[in-house]
């Protein structure tokens, strides 16, 4: 637990909005531990004033604490996220083992990319009410046993079939991720921890492509899901044995315990037994008087109503737009750079290098910029902070120009540096630029996604991997008939003022998101 002095720093920096979402989430969990106190204690805790390491801080965990759940969540993302492009080196090879078109192949990511854009809408009601811990162990259970048949499997049917099972289970690290950041980490300091997953992220897009094709080229393709299946097997006994519960929902700020055994890490358990023992006490770990929480239809569909609200639709269109075109230079890379400059699959697998590193570290630096610009606009508020009062869209969204423009403006050199046939350092370069541009901007918008829908964090992110995803698998589809028709220059020009023209719509969002927000909450409040 947190030192009191600690606590107290994080909960300087709450706005209200985000304590309010605590409250509703954890009232009638605390109003029951009231219930159960004697009437002494009962009056002492009346007479006391409320102390800043109790309900009324953000979250109680320590700061090494939280750097620890970020850590495992972290690994956890970039284990889930290789096999998006890990099997992009060995695509010649299974198009070979199975005596399929190209086609055929190409089918392979196109199925992966629709599969990981429906599953984390349907499964965000079972991590926002039902608990992380859960929704992450189903996830890597599929995801690891979808390994092990794609390293088993011989036929191309099999291969499809179990890559889209790899695709469910893989495909909801990003929101869980992301919504496990937002259960512990306050706006003050969200920035920073939200950057931090976001490399994490497209560092594994980037290194995907040269793990996979360094173990294809020493040990064989199979080797590439056998690395997989260790990998998630490893992160999921690591969930199983030492991971939290960080649902609020569940366990409020940290402070309440939870009472099934299952939402509690093996080790906690038998801390609890053994402290049970020494006390000579017998009691059950399971908590037979909680109510059984059911989860209706409405929750169930709760990421695709999400879409339906104006600052949301907007923030998630852009970011999708701005995936595109990634995607279709990950595709075009991938598929062209081998006869372009004369590369091996090995060494193609490292062309996605400079992305994945500047991304990363542009994610970080972002994330900070983030938690600077936030205190900064704090320490300005002159009056206290309400549900609606606090400029979220404002803190976050000035961060996201620079990006923005040089992200836009570096697709639009990309291409024409390919076009004209130059040197591939420069166009490597050029990647590295979008990598600083484009993955901290994405970084940007989900944070504000958070900050708009706290208690909704993975049906917002799971919305918004729904456009990103289908979007993406458009643009693969497609950037082979835009190089052909269009060329390498105006294909990636299309892609960058694709980017300009959406930029009003975020500035819409700039100007009128607050007042969208204070007529959300006012409808919310008159229906509750």
């Amino acid at each position: 637990m947190a030192s009191k002095d600690n606590a107290a720093v994080s909960q300087s920096h709450i706005p209200a909005r985000d304590s309010q979402e605590f409250d509703k989430n954890t009232a009638s969990m605390l109003d029951h531990a009231e219930a159960d106190k004697t009437p002494a204690v009962a009056d002492s805790v009346e007479s006391r004033e409320p102390t800043p390491t109790t309900e009324s801080v953000y979250s109680v965990k320590s700061t090494n604490e939280k750097i620890f759940i970020i850590f495992l969540t972290g690994l956890a993302m970039i284990l889930c996220l290789i096999p998006t492009n890990i099997v992009l080196p060995i695509l010649p090879t299974l198009k070979a083992q199975y005596d399929v078109s190209t086609t055929d192949m190409n089918l392979l990511v196109t199925a992966f990319s629709l599969v990981q854009g429906i599953t984390p809408a349907l499964m965000s009601s079972l991590s926002d009410f039902q608990g992380r811990r859960i929704a992450w162990m189903v996830a890597l259970l599929v995801y690891t046993a979808a390994n092990i048949g794609l390293a088993l499997q011989d036929t191309y049917a099999a291969l499809i079939i179990l890559r889209c099972l790899q695709s469910a289970g893989s495909s909801c690290a990003v929101p869980f991720g992301f919504a496990v950041a937002a259960d512990v980490a306050s706006p003050a300091e969200r920035g920073r921890y939200i950057g931090t997953l976001q490399g994490c992220v497209f560092g594994a897009f980037a290194f995907g492509p040269v793990i996979g094709g360094a173990l294809a080229s020493s040990f064989g393709w199979r080797s590439v899901f056998w690395f997989l299946a260790i990998g998630s097997g490893s992160e999921l006994a690591l969930y199983i044995l030492v991971i939290p519960e960080t649902a609020r929902n569940v366990v409020g700020n940290g402070s309440i315990e939870p009472k099934s055994w299952w939402r509690r890490p093996v080790t906690e358990n038998i801390r609890r037994r053994q402290q049970y023992a020494s006390k000579g006490e017998c009691k059950p770990l399971t908590d037979s008087t909680s109510p059984k929480k059911k989860i209706s239809m409405a929750q169930l569909l709760q990421a695709f109503t999400i879409l339906a609200e104006k600052d949301a639709f907007i923030l998630i269109l852009f970011a999708s737009l701005l995936y595109y075109g990634i995607t279709a230079m990950w595709a075009s890379t991938g598929s062209h750079f081998g006869s372009l400059f004369g590369l091996t699959t090995l060494e193609v697998g490292f062309a996605f290098l400079p992305y994945g590193v500047t991304g990363g570290i542009g994610s970080v630096l972002s994330g900070k910029l983030l938690d600077v610009n936030y205190k900064r606009i704090l320490r300005h508020q002159k009056q206290t902070e309400t549900t609606t009062d606090f400029p979220y869209e404002v803190a976050r969204l000035q961060v996201a120009v620079p990006f923005a423009l040089m992200s836009s403006l570096s697709f639009i050199a990309y291409g024409w540096v390919v076009e004209t046939g130059q040197s591939l350092a420069v166009a490597l370069v050029l990647q590295g630029l979008i990598g600083v541009g484009a993955t901290p901007l994405l970084g940007v918008i989900y944070t504000l996604l958070i900050d708009l829908y706290p208690a909704q964090a993975v049906a917002t992110q799971g919305a918004a991997d729904l456009v990103r995803c289908w979007l993406g698998a458009i643009s693969a589809a497609v950037i082979d008939y835009m190089l052909s028709s269009m060329g390498w220059g105006w294909s990636f020009t299309f892609i960058g003022l694709m980017m300009i023209v959406a930029m009003p719509s975020v500035v819409l969002v700039y100007v009128r998101g607050s007042g969208w927000r204070k007529e959300r909450d006012a409808l919310s409040i008159q229906f509750d």
